[in-house]
């Protein structure tokens, strides 16, 4: 977990509603020792004097997570994260930010809050360096805050739109549960959805367990905004209440062939009735055949609702439906949706040896196409099962392929909802927008084996599949293997 994160969880537990009115406990280490470790600056932005007295050389820095040239956590031998130094911000004014072993009076100064209600925080380190500059890992923590801090309410979307810093209190159900160790799961509500990256108690202790927090239940958290790689997560939030959930869908999307046929969803149901409600324009091709109960093999585990769906078969385009079920008891009722995504026309695509300008082509490499997330503007891409069979492709839209466009002697890359892969600076990781001003020009070369070498003319490194981190980059170097293309030749 976050080292800065731990520190922030802990103090804005403190701090949330106190604003600089309270005196906390001074942490301090042997090498390092300060006067107080929050620091408190009036809205007006006038000077808070501290006292550091050092037995080595150090510096004070705004610190964030190493990353490699995959965009991972960089660590060290003992499986620590690894931080680099950045810039502090530029409403924050520090009188000394380095020095040698002594005694020094560091003020602290900001600009001026127009809103004193509107405050804002900022977490910095004091390295302690040895005799060639250099890091030990010895660190003391500070929080800078100036103006009082209160959490607001909001929805997902709120959160999502609003600045990094602002603590929130969101209500919503937990969707997916990613991690037990630190509590990493991800909250929905109508309007969205975000991470909890970290969940902890008042005290700022890691105790997933204590929360009982399920797939399905309605939780309440408070937790301060940041955005990582373009996700919005609320870190090391804490728990304000769970509304324990009486039905939880185990299954609530189910795709099916135009062809149609039968499909089961799966639910666990803990209250005392099963009902559900399927809209006319739902029932008039799909409807409920069986409901039956599978009892679980182990007897901690609960028994498993069974709902066998018949679906119609599908002459037209594609069509999708939600069915809503609902279970209750003396204390209430939960609702789950089940969704049901049924093909239109079987969309061919064909592997071919040479590209045209104007055309549609997926790109393939181990088992999967080259697919951009639904959010963020950055990244690399993972793969999406595909299945090959006599050099071609039957998949239900055209969700996944990218359209090819000569320009400037090369072509550009865009996908289904208008955005253009491009590339610039040092990174091996995709960009994609709808108006990018440079790095979207891509040279085409077919290969021997098949493939394509697609190279950004700009930066001059080309798309690939890694196999070791099991995405797509782009890279100046051979990394993995380069993708096949298949062309939509016909929608039948």
């Amino acid at each position: 977990m976050k080292l800065k994160n731990i520190l922030t969880a802990i103090a804005s537990s403190a701090l949330l509603f106190a604003g600089c009115t309270q005196e906390y406990e001074i942490s301090t280490l042997d090498e390092i020792k300060v006067s107080q470790s929050y620091i408190c600056i009036p809205a007006d932005g006038s000077a808070t004097h501290v006292s550091l007295e050092t037995t080595v050389s150090w510096e004070l820095v705004s610190e964030v997570r190493a990353e490699d040239e995959e965009g991972d956590d960089v660590l060290d031998e003992g499986g620590n994260f690894v931080y680099d130094k950045v810039a502090l911000p530029e409403w924050l004014t520090v009188s000394q930010t380095s020095g040698s072993a002594g005694e020094f009076d560091i003020t602290f100064s900001a600009e001026a809050l127009d809103d004193p209600t509107a405050g804002r925080e900022l977490n910095l380190a004091i390295w302690a360096l040895d005799d060639n500059g250099n890091p030990t890992g010895i660190k003391q923590y500070l929080i800078i805050r100036q103006g009082e801090i209160a959490a607001s309410e909001a929805t997902c979307q709120e959160v999502i739109d609003g600045p990094d810093g602002k603590t929130y209190i969101v209500t919503g159900t937990c969707t997916v549960i990613e991690n037990t160790q630190y509590g990493n799961w991800r909250l929905a509500d109508e309007t969205g959805e975000i991470l909890i990256y970290g969940t902890v108690t008042a005290t700022g202790q890691y105790d997933w367990e204590s929360f009982n927090i399920e797939v399905g239940d309605i939780v309440t958290v408070q937790g301060p905004k940041t955005t990582y790689n373009g996700t919005v997560e609320l870190v090391d939030a804490k728990v304000l209440a769970v509304e324990k959930s009486l039905l939880t869908c185990e299954t609530p999307v189910l795709d099916i062939t135009k062809e149609g046929g039968d499909v089961v969803g799966k639910f666990v149901v803990k209250g005392d009735g099963f009902e559900f409600d399927m809209p006319s324009d739902v029932s008039s091709w799909a409807s409920v055949m069986n409901i039956a109960t599978i009892k679980a093999e182990d007897s901690a585990d609960p028994d498993t609702t069974a709902v066998t769906i018949r679906v119609a078969p599908n002459e037209g385009e594609a069509r999708s439906g939600v069915i809503t079920f609902t279970s209750s008891s003396s204390d209430g009722s939960s609702s789950a949706s089940l969704t049901i995504n049924q093909s239109g026309p079987s969309f061919i695509y064909t592997k071919v040896s040479a590209v045209e300008s104007g055309k549609k082509y997926l790109l393939v490499s181990n088992g999967g196409a080259f697919t951009l997330p639904d959010t963020g503007s950055y990244g690399y891409p993972e793969n999406t099962p595909v299945t090959v069979e006599d050099n071609s492709i039957e998949l239900f839209n055209d969700d996944l392929a990218f359209e090819f466009t000569s320009k400037d002697g090369g072509y550009t890359i865009m996908s289904k909802d208008k955005k253009y892969i491009y590339q610039t600076g040092t990174y091996n990781s995709f960009n994609w927008s709808t108006s990018p001003s440079e790095g979207d020009v891509w040279s085409v070369a077919p290969q021997a084996d098949g493939t394509f070498k697609i190279m950004n003319v700009s930066v001059q490194k080309w798309i690939q599949y890694s196999e070791s981190y099991e995405s797509w980059g782009s890279y100046s170097t051979d990394s993995g293997p380069m993708p096949e293309l298949y062309v939509l030749t016909s929608a039948e």
